[in-house]
């Protein structure tokens, strides 16, 4: 086919968000595999082949189809064109809801599920992609709709729905799990997590920070699947959020980012963890602590610096108002100074001045943003006692003086 590629990277895309692609012939018989035994497993208990066959005769050409089946998850599907057999993608099924049982009791109720299914319909919404933006997914099918229907004129979205195709008593098809199958599921379920947990530590381990979106996108379906200890939800969040933290912290350790860093905002999402009052409040928080961690690991690992260099680095960053000049940090150390001041400007590509300078100014930065002392006190707190030196230093740095800076900041 001509669009081979791009094909192939859909599916590398969907994968990324967790989402199962499968192909099943326009025409015969089909045989749909999911990726992950619990979707195959709900699926065969609930969908006989008819009702697939129903939903393939609907089908036209270039057309791409959202749809919605009877258990309220979402696909995406289209006949590939100048396929022989002619093929249909399948995309899915994923979520844009959290599934609780507040959701899935009536749901049962409404299509006419026994109560004894409901354990397996909870670890099968449990492991139903996230994609809280519905919009994403529109945006990569409507992209590569273009390549394949060759312009967006030539192809159309249309929404359809299981309940649209057959009566719901056509469709079911439904037998009770086993206990043994259930006991299945929930290690299979706790399988999962880990293996989420174990991507999650070896991204912020890296600084993958653009491998985050993907992950973040799934971090609530990950926080519910996570078993519910206490009948405080939000105390449950919060629980799960202190993991969550260890974890990070953990993960920058292994980044080699210095404890110094690694305390400091790990102690700040302690208390902030503390202050969730709401899921929504929780959600932002572990999305922002993931990323935060992503970004510290950028900034401070020292897996690539000799360990006199990284112990003058946490030096510097931990008493920037301290005397941090060559001899000093040369007796600090107890080696000779003309040896740690070669070692530091082939490791850093500048010099143990221009480091400890950049690290004042910024530090100065911040405090004109977040403070209203005066400059002189400023300086005073960055290791610079002249207020001239200083302002020449700032200016250097910043292109502005740090009164023209602080001006500029509160227009």
């Amino acid at each position: 086919m001509f669009y081979d590629a791009q094909l192939s990277f859909l599916k590398k895309i969907l994968k990324q968000y967790n989402i199962d692609c499968c192909f099943i012939p326009h025409k015969g018989d089909h045989d749909i595999s999911f990726e992950t035994d619990i979707r195959n497993f709900v699926y065969n208990q609930i969908y006989n082949r008819n009702a697939i066959e129903t939903l393939k005769s609907q089908l036209q050409q270039n057309v791409i189809y959202q749809c919605r089946d009877i258990l309220d998850c979402q696909y995406y599907m289209l006949r590939l064109p100048d396929t022989d057999p002619e093929q249909i993608l399948l995309a899915g099924p994923y979520t844009d809801v959290i599934f609780s049982r507040e959701h899935i009791l009536p749901l049962m109720e409404r299509i006419g599920l026994p109560s004894e299914l409901v354990s397996s319909l909870d670890v099968f919404y449990s492991s139903v992609p996230l994609i809280a933006d519905a919009h994403i997914l529109f945006a990569i099918f409507n992209a590569f709709g273009e390549t394949i229907f060759h312009s967006v004129e030539n192809f159309s979205f249309e929404n359809i729905a299981d309940s649209s195709i057959a009566n719901v008593s056509d469709i079911l098809n439904v037998s009770i799990p086993t206990e043994q199958e259930n006991v299945s599921f929930k290690i299979k379920q706790l399988e999962d997590i880990y293996q989420a947990e174990n991507k999650l530590l070896t991204i912020v381990s890296k600084g993958m920070i653009h491998q985050t979106e993907f992950f973040t996108d799934n971090i609530e379906r990950m926080t519910y699947m996570m078993e519910q200890r206490l009948p405080d939800s939000i105390r449950n969040l919060k629980n799960y959020c202190i993991i969550l933290n260890t974890l990070l912290r953990k993960a920058a350790e292994k980044g080699s980012v210095h404890p110094f860093h690694i305390d400091k905002i790990s102690s700040a999402y302690t208390r902030k963890i503390e202050l969730i009052n709401s899921a929504e409040n929780g959600k932002k928080l572990q999305k922002e602590m993931i990323r935060k961690y992503c970004l510290m690991v950028r900034n401070f690992s020292m897996k690539q610096y000799a360990l006199p260099v990284q112990k003058v680095m946490i030096h510097i960053d931990s008493q920037l108002s301290a005397d941090l000049s060559l001899t000093a940090m040369a007796n600090m150390l107890q080696i000779n100074a003309s040896y740690l001041s070669a070692l530091f400007k082939k490791e850093t590509g500048v010099t143990l001045t221009e480091y400890v300078n950049k690290k004042r100014i910024d530090h100065a930065i911040l405090l004109l943003n977040s403070s209203d002392a005066q400059i002189q006190t400023i300086a005073q707190h960055c290791g610079i006692t002249d207020v001239n030196y200083f302002t020449k230093l700032f200016k250097k740095q910043v292109g502005k003086t740090p009164k023209e800076y602080r001006a500029l900041i509160r227009k």
